[in-house]
Order: structure tokens, then sequence, then C-alpha cells
């Protein structure tokens, strides 16, 4: 999952539409996750181990 996490935070709005999709899984979910990443953006590996 922190892949998942880790690559949302350079996927344009469309792309995590079709990757939640995909994945069976809320586009809420990896927005919420992108979010956290980004306010952790100093310290990666706690923004997503914390959203995942």
């Amino acid at each position: 999952m922190q892949n998942i996490c880790h690559l949302s935070a350079s996927l344009p709005p469309a792309v995590l539409q079709l990757l939640a999709g995909m994945l069976a899984l809320d586009v809420d979910v990896i927005q919420n996750c992108w979010a956290t990443l980004m306010e952790h953006r100093l310290a990666p590996r706690q923004g997503y181990s914390e959203c995942c």
C-alpha cells in the first residue's frame, strides 16, 4: 500500500480515479493519502506509513 501512496503524490486526479477503480479503493482514501504525503513532504516515510 505504501507504493500506492508514493505514486499518488505525482499523479493527476483523473489517474488517481482510474487507479482507485482498478484497486477497488475509494478515491477519497487515495486523495487523503496524497494530502498526508504533502503534509509530510519533509518526512515522506512517516507520511505514507500514516496514511496507508
